[in-house]
């Protein structure tokens, strides 16, 4: 009886796998789908455990994917998903920054903090830090360090995204008495112009990350990080969220609720801002601490009807770590690098699944292919979903 009772049981565990869904705030409520690591094969409903009454942070290690809407997430990943290694060293080179430049068939990306004079991590409160610029030819694996022809004007990049073919539009985040700014760097020529570096006379702290839509809004974040990690000064500004308009050269103050903000993307259609807090893995936080991805209406209000932001609702949480660097797909899918990967959700908020690879601090799309900054490696993911085609990405934008 037994036996012939359990392909009736096999049968209907698959069908309330396949129903579950997850609420807005992006946590599941039920067992997940989890694929086998390395899958190289369809990834079928079969190839999953059952994982209720686990601990789910112990139970999905040892596994690439983990699907909570299986049919969903297997749209995205396409049949045969592998990840693939790009470069691997012993510090910590891939860190932040991560930007496709399709006509260099190459990324470029930052590195985490160097103590000054070495490959070792820079010990917080220590004013000789320095951080490395690089592009990996992704074809090839060839990893070549960028160099500014005028050092000065780099000081600690961090974030950055497309400004034109052979630029990157770069959050410099300052160093002492030197406040955080905007930076348009070639990374073929090495030359270095300065965009913006002050509200009103007053130097920005840190800048993190940046995004710019397709009518010359930049986004950028502005914590503290660098007072924090001892190369800046003490903050004179509030941690925010800032818009630039390339065309009317004018900065201004979006949000300033959130408590340690990161990461910044926008929907493909440019109406939404993802921005995402760190808090938790910060300033010594409690495990009680943000560890959320925000979502912002772009509205167009005002004299001009300039962009400002309205609305902000909480879109995700992360359950390992916090959610860091942060892009979007085509189809206004959102993924975003966690402590334990990549997590990546519908756009009304459904964590559809997870590349369970260890932590991810930030990533790119170039083109059909996710890639994954780790510190110590950069990794590949191909996918069956497309980045959304930057402004700068294949030609100078029409704002500049």
């Amino acid at each position: 009886m037994l036996a012939a009772a359990l392909p009736h049981w096999v049968a209907g565990q698959v069908q309330r796998l396949l129903a579950l869904r997850v609420p807005s705030a992006g946590i599941p409520t039920s067992a997940p789908v989890i694929y086998n690591r390395g899958a190289t094969r369809e990834l079928l409903p079969s190839s999953f455990a059952v994982l209720e009454g686990r601990d789910l942070s112990e139970a999905r290690k040892g596994y690439d994917f983990i699907a909570y809407n299986p049919a969903a997430f297997q749209r995205l990943l396409g049949p045969q998903p592998v990840i693939r290694e790009l470069h691997k060293r012993d510090d910590e080179f891939a860190h932040e920054g991560p930007v496709w430049l399709p006509a260099l068939k190459s990324l470029f990306f930052t590195s985490n903090r160097y103590q000054a004079g070495s490959q070792d991590p820079a010990e917080d409160g220590s004013a000789d830090q320095r951080i490395d610029m690089y592009l990996l030819a992704t074809d090839t694996g060839e990893l070549k360090q960028v160099l500014p022809a005028e050092p000065g004007l780099v000081l600690m990049p961090n974030g950055a995204t497309n400004w034109s073919p052979t630029q990157v539009l770069l959050t410099a985040q300052g160093c002492g008495k030197s406040g955080g700014s905007l930076v348009v760097l070639d990374v073929v020529s090495g030359e270095a112009t300065p965009l913006l570096d002050n509200w009103q006379g007053q130097p920005f702290n840190s800048p993190n990350d940046v995004c710019v839509g397709s009518d010359g809004s930049v986004w950028f974040t502005d914590p503290d990080a660098g007072a924090m990690q001892g190369f800046r000064e003490a903050a004179r500004l509030p941690e925010a969220v800032w818009r630039y308009d390339a065309r009317a050269r004018s900065v201004t103050a979006q949000s300033d609720n959130v408590f340690m903000p990161n990461g910044v993307a926008l929907s493909p259609d440019g109406r939404t801002l993802y921005v995402t807090d760190t808090a938790r893995v910060h300033k010594c936080a409690p495990q009680s601490a943000a560890r959320t991805i925000y979502r912002y209406d772009v509205s167009w209000n005002g004299p001009g009807r300039r962009r400002q932001l309205a609305n902000r609702r909480v879109f995700a949480m992360a359950a390992v770590g916090a959610p860091d660097g942060i892009k979007v797909d085509v189809d206004g899918n959102v993924w975003t690098g966690v402590g334990d990967g990549v997590y990546v959700y519908a756009p009304d908020g459904e964590l559809l699944g997870a590349v369970t690879v260890g932590e991810v601090s930030n990533l790119a799309f170039a083109g059909d292919t996710l890639i994954m900054l780790q510190e110590t490696r950069v990794v590949a993911l191909k996918l069956a979903t497309r980045g959304v085609l930057l402004p700068g990405m294949l030609a100078k934008p029409h704002f500049l």
